[in-house]
């Protein structure tokens, strides 16, 4: 056997360990659906300008990517980005919305639209920047 580290793996190596991941978790988890969502904040040419990203997974939406155009921000499209992301998802029962920001980036605007800080940890010690954990509670 041979262990191998590798830039730019192909796709079909990632699913593989992603769905021998999913093997092994199925006894605690079943047969769970993951369905990946975007949220995207388009222009008249359809443009994409913004967004959120990522996966429902059981009662919860994973949120992994945000990004608003520099130029657009501070102007509340962050908050209608993640009020059609709420409002879509309130019928498929998810209760709570999970996402990560880093200490340079949105825990602030995260946190006035109702996330709660539950976890943080220095990332990069020199460069004093934490990776910070928040979580939102669904009223259903």
């Amino acid at each position: 056997m041979k262990i191998s580290y590798e830039i730019k793996p192909i796709k079909s190596d990632i699913n593989k360990v992603y769905h021998g991941l999913g093997g092994f978790n199925e006894p605690v988890f079943g047969n769970m659906v993951i369905e990946e969502f975007g949220c995207f904040l388009r222009d008249e040419n359809q443009v994409i300008l913004g967004g959120a990203t990522g996966e429902l997974v059981g009662k919860v939406a994973l949120v992994e990517y945000v990004w608003v155009e520099e130029k657009l921000r501070g102007q509340g499209y962050g908050y209608k980005i993640f009020d059609v992301l709420e409002n879509s998802i309130k019928d498929k029962n998810i209760t709570e919305i999970h996402l990560d920001t880093y200490s340079f980036q949105a825990a602030g605007f995260y946190e006035k639209m109702g996330f709660k800080e539950v976890a943080r940890y220095c990332m990069m010690r020199e460069e004093k920047i934490d990776k910070i954990f928040l979580i939102k509670q669904l009223i259903l």
